[in-house]
């Protein structure tokens, strides 16, 4: 049989069908940066007024026949940046499209529904490769938008993305080296004395503690530290460490010395810039970052967004900002599509588009600690 792609993604419902899995792409559970900078699809380009928010104050009192007392609050931050535009584009291999050739056979051969397999196929291929490349990189900035100090500064293919935050220059504790050994696995470890320097800057107030894996190891290994680890997830998502004093190695009285650790090794993948058959991994945190975050803003009505009612403990810091895409006739949302080039029929081609930044509203609620790691 002949392999007719353009069926498959007429019965997927055409590209207009693809646009409508691209818009209603959710962010995955895994992508811890995304709890504290949610993605928000709005309807402009620009990251403006998208922070404006109607926050709640107390009624007021009123006499009599008076007027009524104004509640709730103006809160619209001057962050002002032009969304950056996200692009993918994945021509399916020759050598590819003979797997899938061959096992279409196979189907065939076994009287098997080879229409609909490709169908299945063709959707795995939209959303795990050509949509996976838009979600991985959002969370990868979100990482570089919380983690680095200066924000994003990003160059990629002759463009330039760069965005400065404003984490208040205090927030940002000094660089633990190896050659000073107060880096976190050395002979005289700084570490908590820079946890205790972030809980004070957040005013006791930290919702997560955020470090790579590596640096997690370089902690709870050193036993300047006194780090023992008295919890922990099966899958080695946290860590509940606490610390032991004196010479009889006693648990610390202090609720300060006994914390979690949230270990975040998540990884996306880039072409390797050396050999572009190949690629290289890319952590969404840069081993040897300690992130803590504080619980920031407050509850009430964001435009667009509606009631925003998050608990105390986990409110975000700020938001993701998707916007529209010319591409996607200005709809608000990702777009893309799977087609095949009516020059080359025998081909199949992905796209993708995101129109989007990560925004920090609350600045002074991100603390950034950093290691040297041996």
């Amino acid at each position: 049989m002949d392999l007719d792609f353009t069926q498959v993604i007429n019965d997927l419902g055409g590209n207009r069908g693809f646009f409508e899995i691209a818009r209603a792409a959710r962010t995955p559970a895994s992508y811890l940066f995304q709890r504290f900078l949610p993605e928000q699809v709005r309807p402009t380009y620009d990251v403006s007024t998208g922070s404006m928010r109607i926050i709640p104050t107390f009624a007021g009192l009123s006499g009599m026949d008076a007027r009524y007392a104004q509640v709730g609050a103006m809160d619209a931050r001057t962050f002002m940046e032009r969304t950056a535009k996200l692009t993918a584009k994945l021509p399916l291999t020759e050598n590819a499209l003979r797997e899938i050739y061959a096992f279409s056979q196979s189907i065939s051969g076994q009287g098997g529904d080879v229409r609909g397999w490709l169908r299945g196929e063709v959707e795995a291929i939209f959303n795990n490769v050509v949509m996976q490349a838009q979600l991985d990189t959002m969370e990868w900035l979100r990482g570089q938008a919380l983690s680095e100090g200066d924000g994003i500064n990003w160059r990629y293919d002759n463009v330039t993305l760069r965005v400065d935050y404003g984490i208040p220059a205090g927030n940002k504790l000094t660089v633990r080296t190896l050659a000073s050994n107060n880096a976190y696995g050395g002979s005289a470890s700084k570490f908590w004395e820079d946890v205790r320097a972030a809980q004070r800057l957040l005013n006791y107030r930290v919702t997560a503690l955020i470090a790579h894996p590596d640096t997690i190891d370089a902690i709870i290994h050193n036993s300047v530290n006194a780090a023992r680890v008295i919890g922990q997830d099966g899958n080695g998502g946290w860590f509940d460490i606490q610390r032991y004093t004196g010479t009889t190695e006693q648990p610390s009285g202090d609720a300060r010395d006994t914390l979690r650790l949230w270990a975040y090794g998540l990884e996306g993948e880039v072409i390797d810039p050396a050999n572009p058959t190949q690629t290289i991994k890319v952590p969404f945190l840069a081993p040897g970052k300690l992130l803590a975050i504080g619980a920031a803003g407050r509850g009430g009505y964001v435009v667009g967004m509606g009631a925003q009612e998050q608990p105390l403990d986990n409110r975000p810091v700020g938001y993701t900002h998707i916007g529209p895409t010319v591409e996607g006739a200005n709809v608000p949302g990702r777009w893309g599509r799977m087609y095949v080039p009516q020059e080359r029929p025998w081909e199949l081609h992905g796209e993708s588009v995101t129109n989007g930044l990560p925004v920090i509203e609350d600045p002074a609620k991100i603390v950034i600690a950093t290691t040297e790691l041996a």
